[in-house]
């Protein structure tokens, strides 16, 4: 238990340090609106609605995928996503922790589902929940037991993440984790069904290489 409290802890810190450069910038200062964007800028947290909003770009819009959404970070999830996100999972972890470090923990840590997490995606005018992307039968099939948001990001995974999202790629020596890593991740991504990942309704998406916002909305606490 003392174990699980400072590694609670641990999130907490991070995810508040995170926020602070955010909200401010990395070097201390406010950004300049004449100023290139950086990075973590492209990343907005509203903690008082409980969103965090990104952009994204879409890698295909039919087949079957794993994950609707892709977070850089777990490189072999890539070419299994609809679309990629402009901000890497490190970001997005620290950023949904900092909205909710209990409900973080049991995503994260727990591996748990948590309902009423809501993924909006915005085009131009046009926005769509995910239920809209999904061939007819898979829409069926994941309604039954509810969209979760595990079904649609990998959040990324305590026993892994420590090669997988390490800076500047992982060293050559950790290679034989790899086959384990997905081994191992791959059996956590079967549903109740027996079934993983999901089929595309062709023509719901924007073509591939567009760009489009995406909305990522905490339920109340």
């Amino acid at each position: 238990m003392d174990r699980r409290l400072r590694a609670i802890a641990g999130w907490g810190l991070l995810a508040a340090a995170t926020l602070a450069v955010i909200v401010v910038g990395a070097d201390g200062q406010p950004p300049s609106p004449s100023s290139p964007p950086r990075h973590a800028a492209e990343l907005e947290l509203c903690p008082d609605r409980r969103i965090v909003s990104f952009d994204g770009r879409v890698l295909r819009d039919r087949g079957w995928v794993q994950f609707l959404l892709y977070a850089p970070g777990y490189e072999w999830l890539r070419d299994e996503s609809a679309i990629e996100t402009e901000v890497d999972l490190r970001q997005l972890q620290l950023a949904l922790a900092s909205l909710d470090w209990r409900l973080w923990d049991r995503l994260w840590a727990q591996g748990a589902d948590v309902p009423g997490i809501r993924v909006d995606i915005a085009y131009g005018d046009r926005a769509w929940t995910p239920g809209e992307f999904l061939a007819p039968e898979e829409f069926l099939a994941l309604e039954a037991q509810t969209i979760g948001f595990r079904h649609l990001l990998f959040p990324g995974s305590p026993y892994f993440d420590a090669v997988a999202l390490r800076a500047g790629g992982p060293p050559c020596s950790l290679c034989p984790v790899f086959p384990l890593e997905q081994a191992v991740l791959r059996q956590r991504f079967v549903r109740r069904d027996g079934r993983s990942g999901y089929e595309l309704r062709t023509g719901a998406l924007p073509r591939p290489g567009t760009r489009v916002r995406l909305t990522i909305v905490l339920p109340p606490n």
